[in-house]
């Protein structure tokens, strides 16, 4: 982020969580985020820690970071949107054009809140599933 106005997200590391409820492997999020730190320097990590209080301490103890503890709420996943989305209005908001990252983004879908807000949210599965390249579906 060089200023406030010009945000750049560099080539993206996308991983999957498991689809049968269990958390992501730490060990691979580890991997990736010293693949990071190695390009970008780590300063501040934001994170749910809630259910990955051992891998904020490791954050913390490997690069020497801060990381902040935030919820999966309604009310910040809506701030989160607003601001992306002034982000994007306002032209601060480039990428480097990685496809991953590209398809990633296109595949979010805004959702409805009570009172008027709007998050981010992943497409359902059944909707997905039917868009799947390579599906057998008819």
């Amino acid at each position: 982020m060089p200023s406030l106005t010009k945000r750049v997200f560099g080539p993206a590391s996308i991983l999957t969580p498991p689809r049968d409820g269990s958390s992501l492997d730490p060990a691979k999020i580890e991997i990736v985020l010293t693949e990071i730190h190695s390009r970008n320097p780590l300063h501040t990590v934001v994170m749910d820690t809630s259910s990955a209080e051992a891998l904020a301490s490791w954050i913390e103890t490997t690069f020497g970071c801060t990381v902040i503890d935030r919820s999966q709420t309604n009310r910040l996943a809506a701030v989160d949107y607003a601001r992306f989305m002034d982000g994007l209005r306002n032209g601060w908001l480039k990428h480097s054009g990685d496809i991953g990252l590209t398809t990633h983004a296109l595949n979010a879908i805004a959702r409805d809140l009570p009172y008027g807000d709007t998050r981010f949210d992943r497409p359902s599965q059944s909707r997905h599933a039917d868009q799947t390249v390579g599906s057998s579906t008819p």
